[in-house]
């Protein structure tokens, strides 16, 4: 998909993460959009690395003050805020694998601070320092993200040519200055392997098509074969159908009875 910086971007652990970055989540209790998400700032985020439809799933737990389910209580509070705190912190280095992306800095915090007011809730980790909480996002309540995800390869940028190449980390064609990739070099759709900063699925390189013309000719020695054959099929298919029709009214009439 195109982002906002102009670079086809891959819904990848990553980016998808990246994009998030920018969600924001209501914490005003006056607002009639409390806890609500914000995503606008996410479709037109304008890092490199942004997807641009990336969004989450939410979890719905009793609060504490307001009014609970009738089978619940600190008991199983504690065990349903234990269970918020893995998947926000530890739990969260699994999710690539499973084919999901990490929740980033804001939304953890966010997150934590929702399973503090948990019927029962266990003492969660500093909302500031988030020590403890070993989530791959970010490191001691500082984000990290955006500074270890990938970038895109430039010939993923808007306007590339299709068989475009990275040399000495620029988007050329092949040929271009002077020759080829030098090895080691990133490069975009070529045969063999391929050395990529990214996610990127892995790709076989493109495929030669050769064309091959084909010339019809002008004139044909059976034009004149063809043209009484279709002439012939016209005529029958005029008259043959009203004739058959005719002969079999004639039968009808002649039948005894």
């Amino acid at each position: 998909m195109l982002n906002s910086a102009g670079y086809y971007i891959l819904p990848s652990a990553s980016n998808v993460a990246v994009a998030l970055t920018k969600a924001v989540i209501n914490e005003d209790s006056h607002s009639a959009d409390f806890l609500q998400q914000n995503l606008d700032s996410v479709y037109t985020f304008s890092d490199p690395r942004s997807y641009p439809l990336s969004s989450y799933s939410y979890l719905i737990v009793p609060r504490a003050g307001t009014h609970e389910p009738t089978n619940f209580s600190n008991a199983k509070g504690k065990t349903l805020s234990t269970f918020v705190d893995y998947f926000l912190c530890a739990g969260q280095r699994e999710v690539a694998a499973l084919g999901y992306s990490p929740l980033p800095l804001n939304l953890v915090q966010g997150g934590l601070l929702q399973s503090s007011k948990i019927p029962g809730a266990i003492p969660g980790p500093n909302l500031t320092t988030l020590a403890g909480c070993n989530n791959p996002t970010f490191t001691n309540g500082k984000l990290t993200l955006l500074l270890d995800a990938p970038q895109p390869s430039p010939c993923d940028k808007v306007g590339e040519p299709l068989n475009c190449v990275v040399v000495n980390g620029k988007a050329t064609t092949p040929g271009a200055n002077g020759g080829s990739p030098s090895p080691g070099t990133s490069v975009a759709g070529s045969p063999g392997p391929v050395v990529s900063t990214g996610p990127s699925p892995v790709s076989s390189g493109p495929i030669a098509v050769t064309g091959q013309v084909v010339n019809v000719a002008a004139s044909s020695p059976n034009k004149l074969m063809l043209s009484v054959l279709t002439a012939v099929a016209i005529v029958l298919a005029v008259v043959v159908p009203p004739a058959l029709g005719g002969w079999l009214r004639r039968r009808r009439r002649q039948e005894p009875g």
